[in-house]
């Protein structure tokens, strides 16, 4: 993919586009500054689908930046993962604009499991059936859930990449969890 360009600096901003996880303002603020004052040397890869209202209005500003003659390669459709993988590969920077509610790891996951043992806490018995089991199980099992995806930060480096489902996968000996890259 960049066997020219080597004066372009090359960003790309990877992930859906959306509205919970991620704040545009200061990216586009930014990029608006940015493509004005040094035309021709930046490339922007906006490499994440829309999603909802928010995405498409989001989608529409880089098209509108693109369409006004800067370097935005947005994807409306599937993107490869070679494809996907070579952009990753081959930029300079790779830009997250995390909301910092999302810098800590699951923490809707997490409250939601909490929710559900104090609630099992409160029944005087109470029998867990999930799907990857015959009989039901313990309040034991949530709570080493729990454990084991707020510890998900401290295992992060023993992380494998499944390409197929465009995730990560990680196994704490207990659980597996799938965790998407995109």
């Amino acid at each position: 993919m960049r066997s020219e360009d080597f004066d372009k600096l090359y960003i790309v901003i990877p992930g859906l586009i959306q509205k919970h996880r991620k704040d545009y303002d200061p990216v586009i603020s930014a990029f608006e500054r940015l493509f004005n004052s040094y035309k021709g040397r930046i490339k922007l890869f906006l490499l994440g689908l829309p999603v909802g209202k928010f995405g498409s209005s989001i989608y529409k500003t880089f098209e509108k930046m693109r369409n006004d003659g800067y370097d935005v390669e947005t994807f409306d459709h599937f993107v490869p993962d070679d494809r996907f993988d070579d952009i990753l590969t081959t930029s300079d920077i790779i830009l997250a604009p995390i909301k910092p509610s999302e810098i800590l790891m699951f923490p809707e996951v997490l409250s939601n499991i909490s929710k559900l043992i104090k609630l099992c806490e409160q029944q005087d018995s109470i029998e867990i059936y999930p799907s990857h089991e015959e009989f039901g199980v313990g309040i034991e099992l949530l709570r080493d859930l729990y454990n084991g995806i707020a510890n998900i930060e401290n295992i992060w480096d023993n992380r494998i990449k499944n390409n197929f489902m465009r995730s990560w996968i990680i196994d704490d000996g207990k659980f597996k969890y799938d965790i998407s890259r995109i």
